[in-house]
């Protein structure tokens, strides 16, 4: 029920609720110190790793596809691979997200 329910939520319509909710917890909290590390950061952080392993493994496919003999066909599935992993990781992170998200707006306040 719950992977149907979050299939069912427009990918926009989830981004811009966590937005709203980034937004709010910033005005809501303290700046971080200068050492703290914010969740939003850390999100921010963990994607544009997802993205860098994508980017690396694209660019290794395409180095292969173009003929560079440095390039073994091994490296660019190991690549591939770290880059869907990378992704469905991200997923399910964002899929636990989701849920967490319901849960606490579904909570009698």
């Amino acid at each position: 029920m719950n992977a149907q329910l979050i299939d069912g939520i427009a990918r926009e319509s989830v981004l811009a609720k966590m937005h709203a909710l980034t937004l709010a917890a910033r005005h809501a909290a303290p700046p971080p110190a200068s050492g703290d590390f914010t969740f939003a950061q850390a999100m921010d952080d963990a994607l544009r790793q997802v993205s860098a392993v994508q980017a690396q493994a694209r660019a290794l496919a395409e180095q292969f596809t173009a003929g560079q003999p440095e390039i073994n066909v091994v490296d660019v599935a190991v690549a591939a691979q770290k880059a869907r992993l990378s992704a469905d990781f991200a997923v399910q992170v964002r899929n636990r997200l989701v849920t967490a998200y319901q849960e606490i707006m579904s909570m009698p306040v």
